[in-house]
């Protein structure tokens, strides 16, 4: 996924895990490091990390889940590039 510098962004994170492990993401980036609150399906089943596309000089950044649980290796390291800020109307 590529983002114009400069967005505004609300990543939703909602609770789908039926083995019900918990999870806490975490987005980092250079300058950067935003951790969710922890979703376990029951006391919390939404989390949201808001940010703005390279607005600290990133150029990417990588949200991945900070607890163990059954698909670890699918929520590791997913990748969100900053591109070119969107043209003035």
């Amino acid at each position: 996924m590529t983002i114009p510098r400069g967005t505004p962004v609300r990543l939703v994170l909602d609770y789908a895990d039926t083995n019900r492990n918990a999870h806490k993401f975490t987005l980092t980036a250079k300058n950067t490091e935003i951790t969710s609150l922890t979703i376990d399906g029951e006391t919390r089943k939404m989390v949201t990390i808001d940010f703005t596309a390279g607005d600290r000089g990133q150029e990417f950044y990588r949200l991945s889940c900070e607890l163990p649980c059954v698909a670890m290796d699918e929520l590791v390291d997913y990748v969100i590039m900053v591109g070119p800020p969107r043209p003035s109307a």
